[in-house]
């Protein structure tokens, strides 16, 4: 998944789970908009995911998120 902008003050999280694996997140810690990405893999019997984006002290702002699927590997 990727967010091809995000900007927070401070404290602001990119997050993904509910897909079949552990969540992952990852922060964001810049003023100014950069290109965030996380790698995740749904479980066989998952098709879904929950992508979130959050704050727990200011406020932080991301446009543009993306899915990209990746082929398998055997």
């Amino acid at each position: 998944m990727h967010s091809s902008r995000c900007t927070s003050g401070g404290g602001g999280f990119i997050g993904v789970k509910n897909y079949g694996g552990t969540e992952k997140k990852g922060a964001i810690s810049t003023s100014v908009y950069t290109k965030q990405t996380l790698t995740f893999t749904t479980g066989s019997s998952n098709s879904r995911a929950l992508i979130y984006i959050y704050n727990n002290a200011g406020t932080t702002y991301g446009d543009d998120f993306y899915v990209i699927e990746s082929p398998v590997t055997p």
